[in-house]
C-alpha cells in the first residue's frame, strides 16, 4: 500500500475547513467582546473603591462565573 502523498490532499477541502474554522473563530471572538467587555467593566465598576462598589454584586458574579468553568472544559 502506497503512502499518500502531498499531491493526494484534497485541496478544496482544506481551503473549506479552513474557512469554516475562522467563521467560528470570529463568532467566538465576538460573542466574547459583547458579553465579556460589559461584564468586565461592571465588575471593575462594582469593585472596592470604585465609583458603584457593590461587594455583594462583585463576589456573587465571580462566584457564578468560576463554579462553571468545570462543566465548561468537560464539554
Amino acid at each position: 500500500m502506497d503512502k499518500p502523498s502531498f499531491w493526494d490532499i484534497d485541496w478544496p477541502e482544506i481551503g473549506q475547513a479552513t474557512i469554516d474554522t475562522l467563521t467560528m473563530l470570529g463568532t467566538s471572538t465576538l460573542f466574547t467582546v459583547l458579553l465579556g467587555l460589559p461584564l468586565g467593566i461592571l465588575l471593575f465598576l462594582t469593585s472596592k473603591d470604585q465609583s458603584l462598589q457593590q461587594k455583594r454584586f462583585t463576589s456573587c458574579c465571580l462566584l457564578s462565573s468560576t463554579s462553571c468553568a468545570p462543566f465548561l472544559s468537560s464539554s
